[in-house]
């Protein structure tokens, strides 16, 4: 976009040079002018703090024309995205993945949010990471925005700063480094990832960076002078070196200098790696870029008693660790809570388990794009000793499949149910529960429609009975648990 149109008029205090513009702290409602039309290729950005209470962006013609409502429903686990045309609503589209990664703790409080515009939809990105839904441009066109609302509470602290084309701007600040970060569980403003749970043999820890020719470190650590691994990448020396120590106490004994380590990061694309330590019962395994490295690092103290990793950077204007994964906790199962997907891949695997109990007259695990659209619905009918699978198609039920439930699964007390993700469908198994080559019951079901498109698990149970429930483990693809109090 250039020049300014002059059907966007300054309001008091704007200019027309900034590059990005401070928001009042605080405030419930916000109106920013436009100061030329969008145009297909343009970007607006935005950067505030997640709450629990809505909060919306919304890009207008005017009070009764929306190109763009976008609004973080909390309460309802998704970003509901809408238009309005004439001051009448049009047909919503919901993305439920994000606000998981919100109230996981794998995105912190404060992020990054970028609206892509094209000639036909508008894209997002929050944190470096683009959302599966995207919302067309409909009855308005794009030229026709001329005002952003920007939708908080009054009193609290949403909306930081944002960007628009020839930015209209108060006073420019540049964002903070640690309001971008893709940290999991990171505390605002502070470079450590809470573990949430202790650490366990066979759990692993990964982190990904882009090395800028600066010292950084990652660090397992218990409260602040107990160093269970510090890998320190020292452009100086040109290796990475790697130690532990107990009350800072340097060199520790494991202490190592790694020149192929050091080599293996700058020669990475762009100087992108990726860092993966496994917890074994012998040591720390390594692995840099997927490849395992040749060292077995020692525990200098017991495993479980860690704390945090901290992500550490000696130039404190330069961030290189971009984000991490860490092991998830275990977490309590509801069966009336939905369950957070980002979405299936061919090879993921949902695994549920539950109780064959002959009186419940039906219960079903259901894989859901939304409320109206289940990509697959497994219902266990126990009165009739059927398990029947269908999908739900903008609220209506299609053709369904119906297997019967062999005697073996009729007296199971506890069954495992594993849903994966095939090439052309899903497969579905029922195997005995705690036994290796126990299947009792193999079928499948074709795809009706993209597996991409799952957001949310939804467990049922038609009787709400609390003193026989069935769902007691719930297993997800990206490594979540829930399993039901005893």
């Amino acid at each position: 976009s250039s020049g300014i149109n002059a059907e966007w008029p300054l309001r008091p205090g704007e200019s027309q040079s900034q590059d990005a513009t401070q928001l009042p702290n605080g405030s419930g409602k916000q109106r920013h002018s436009l100061h030329q039309a969008l145009v297909p290729g343009d970007v607006l950005e935005f950067w505030g703090e997640y709450h629990k209470f809505r909060t919306a962006i919304n890009i207008i013609a005017d009070n009764a024309n929306y190109l763009l409502h976008f609004n973080f429903r909390a309460e309802q686990y998704c970003i509901v995205m809408n238009s309005k045309l004439n001051n009448n609503w049009e047909a919503e589209i919901r993305d439920f993945a994000m606000i998981g990664r919100f109230n996981s703790g794998q995105f912190a409080p404060s992020f990054h949010l970028k609206i892509f515009c094209h000639e036909d939809r508008f894209t997002f990105e929050i944190n470096g990471i683009e959302m599966t839904e995207s919302f067309p441009i409909r009855s308005l066109p794009l030229s026709s925005a001329k005002e952003i609302i920007l939708i908080g509470q009054e009193g609290t602290l949403v909306w930081t700063m944002m960007k628009i084309p020839a930015s209209l701007g108060q006073p420019t600040t540049n964002i903070p480094s640690e309001n971008s970060r893709e940290w999991v569980a990171v505390e605002k403003d502070n470079p450590n990832a809470i573990l949430d749970k202790a650490l366990a043999y066979g759990d692993e820890v990964e982190a990904w960076a882009k090395y800028e020719n600066q010292r950084c470190s990652f660090n397992i650590m218990r409260g602040d002078k107990d160093y269970l691994l510090h890998f320190d990448i020292r452009p100086d020396s040109y290796t990475v070196c790697l130690d532990s120590c107990i009350n800072e106490a340097w060199p520790g004994p494991a202490n190592a200098f790694r020149q192929d380590f050091y080599a293996q990061i700058v020669t990475s694309e762009n100087m992108e790696f990726h860092l993966r330590i496994r917890f074994d019962e012998d040591g720390m395994r390594m692995f840099i870029n997927g490849k395992e490295q040749d060292i077995l690092f020692p525990y200098q103290f017991p495993l479980e008693t860690a704390s945090h990793i901290l992500f550490h950077n000696n130039n404190k204007a330069i961030q290189q660790w971009k984000k991490a994964k860490l092991p998830k906790a275990v977490q309590l199962l509801q069966t009336f809570s939905p369950y957070q997907v980002d979405k299936l891949l061919v090879g993921n695997v949902i695994n549920v388990t539950a109780r064959y109990i002959p009186s419940h007259p039906a219960y079903a695990i259901n894989i859901c794009a939304d409320d109206s659209n289940f990509l697959l619905h497994v219902a266990v009918r126990p009165g009739n000793n059927t398990i029947a699978l269908n999908t739900l198609t903008n609220g209506g039920w299609g053709a369904e499949k119906t297997v019967a439930v062999p005697l073996a699964l009729q007296q199971a007390e506890i069954f495992d149910i594993f849903i994966t993700a095939g090439d052309n469908g899903f497969d579905i198994e029922f195997s005995k529960d705690g036994e290796e080559n126990n299947v009792l019951l193999k079928t499948d079901f074709p795809y009706r429609m993209d597996p991409s498109r799952a957001r949310f698990i939804k467990l049922t149970d038609d009787t709400n009975n609390d003193q026989q429930y069935i769902w007691t483990e719930l297993y997800l693809p990206d490594g979540s648990s829930f399993l039901r109090e005893a």
